[in-house]
């Protein structure tokens, strides 16, 4: 199965991106308040400060320059964005979708287009993790896509070693500890360094438990080193 592609300035990109390690298509952005994450933070401790998504494998100009595409696409004709991606859902019908492996809610109106995708695709369940939970104004519209029962909407933690937040009308939230607390998942793809479909688990689309994702990565240049610890989140 191919990802159906799209044109920007005249060169063809793929839409979705197969992420094996997930076993899943999935919705990928460029990350970094100057694209898709309005919310990131650059404090001490702070997760994004070690994206994850800023590194390694999307640091090649394939990955990147398919990610900015993507992103103006979505921005400057947001109809036809929805309709591509409503059409190859609907078509193929995936059990697990990825919203954001990389980049986040860059606009109250991405939020509003993903309920409308997946209202019309209730055969497909959808993982959102987020930290657009921090706009007090963009809450009303998170709640609406949390309350579609294929959509997991999880609230993800700002600092390393922070609880998963707890929202109100959100999914259970998601943490980045090498010390989770016993009411927390530990997510074993990235404890195991292994896949989710080799550890038989989907708990990320299909639990309210709150899950941790082990850190792992480096410290951004420029940024600050975690309080505690090196590593950086599943976003």
């Amino acid at each position: 199965m191919n990802s159906p592609r799209f044109l920007h300035r005249g060169t063809s990109y793929p839409l979705l991106t197969w992420t094996s390690t997930m076993g899943c298509w999935s919705w990928s952005l460029p990350a970094g308040k100057a694209h898709s994450c309005p919310m990131e933070s650059r404090t001490p401790g702070s997760i994004c400060n070690s994206c994850y998504a800023q590194q390694n494998r999307y640091r090649f100009p394939s990955v990147r320059n398919a990610q900015l595409a993507r992103l103006a696409f979505l921005r400057s004709t947001p109809a036809a964005c929805e309709s591509l991606l409503t059409t190859f859902l609907l078509h193929h019908t995936p059990a697990y979708f990825r919203v954001h492996d990389s980049g986040d809610f860059h606009s109250i109106d991405a939020i509003y287009m993903w309920t409308s995708i997946v209202h019309a695709c209730p055969s497909t369940r959808f993982w959102f993790p987020t930290r657009a939970w921090v706009f007090p104004h963009w809450l009303p519209a998170l709640r609406t896509l949390a309350s579609i029962p294929n959509a997991i909407v999880r609230p993800s933690a700002l600092h390393f070693g922070d609880p998963p937040p707890s929202i109100p009308g959100l999914s259970a939230g998601s943490s980045s500890s090498t010390t989770p607390t016993p009411s927390t998942y530990d997510c074993p793809k990235a404890l195991n360094h292994s896949t989710c479909d080799a550890e038989g688990c989907r708990t990320c689309w299909s639990s309210i438990v709150p899950v941790n994702y082990r850190p792992h990565g480096r410290p951004l240049p420029g940024r600050p080193v975690p309080l505690t610890h090196r590593g950086s989140m599943i976003a």
